[in-house]
């Protein structure tokens, strides 16, 4: 739920708190949410990492629309960052719930995660005639993402890109992307460009109240779960999970 007397819709996006429209609204800065009302219906932003809100879930998850651009074909090595960094935020890519994926070939990529010292990668390989959509290897690959990242750097280069029909002066797209859409909707994008993708995202808000405990959540359904702690009152109180202060009698 929305706090008391703000507006808990930003067109079909229910609002809940921590998140809010308007600064009044919102815990603090970085989850105060602007609601652009040009478009029909109106458009939720997270504007402390500047992506629109597809979904925001009392589970700790948000799933935003990640701006999407092709790469320029190179034949060495070439590092790239996600053109959004998460840094300085409550916001983590999900490891759980989205891949890195590379469409286009030939192509090898490498996910660089310092913090942590890992790295991970895939190399996706042309076939003109091949119908495979797992996105395994043939014309598209895809790799883990390490976990609670909140910026991406990945080195990418070119594979014996003279001995393929491709002439174009794009490799294709990398991008981390909700694993479902990567499963059941990227073929729709196979031969035609396009400017973003669903990311899922994971937050943590957590204040502590005498009316409320806060743990590891259990995930009994199909919903898409945080790993972060969330909030819930003690029997006979009322209020939001990630809201305990207003966990009232």
């Amino acid at each position: 739920m929305s706090k008391p007397d703000c507006q808990e819709k930003c067109g079909n996006i229910t609002i809940p708190y921590p998140f809010g429209i308007g600064s009044e609204c919102s815990a603090n800065s970085n989850f105060t949410v602007i609601c652009q009302n040009s478009t029909n219906p109106s458009t939720p932003f997270l504007s402390s990492i500047n992506m629109e809100a597809l979904n925001i879930s009392m589970l700790g998850i948000v799933i935003a629309k990640l701006p999407v651009s092709p790469l320029n074909c190179s034949d060495v090595q070439t590092t790239q960052y996600l053109a959004t960094s998460l840094l300085g935020t409550p916001f983590t890519i999900s490891a759980e719930y989205n891949k890195l994926a590379v469409l286009g070939c030939p192509i090898t990529v490498f996910l660089h995660a310092e913090a942590i010292g890992s790295m991970v990668g895939c190399r996706a390989d042309c076939n003109a005639n091949s119908t495979d959509t797992s996105c395994n290897g043939v014309n598209c690959c895809q790799t883990t993402i390490p976990p609670r990242l909140q910026e991406l750097q990945y080195t990418y280069q070119s594979i014996n890109r003279a001995n393929t029909n491709n002439n174009s002066s794009s490799c294709g797209y990398v991008f981390p992307v909700e694993s479902k859409w990567l499963q059941e909707d990227y073929t729709r994008y196979k031969s035609q460009e396009f400017r973003s993708a669903p990311l899922v995202l994971e937050w943590e808000f957590v204040e502590y109240s005498d009316n409320a405990t806060c743990l590891y959540a259990n995930n009994y359904g199909n919903d898409y779960l945080s790993a972060a702690q969330y909030c819930s009152c003690y029997g006979g109180f009322e209020g939001t999970h990630i809201y305990p202060e207003d966990a009232l009698t």
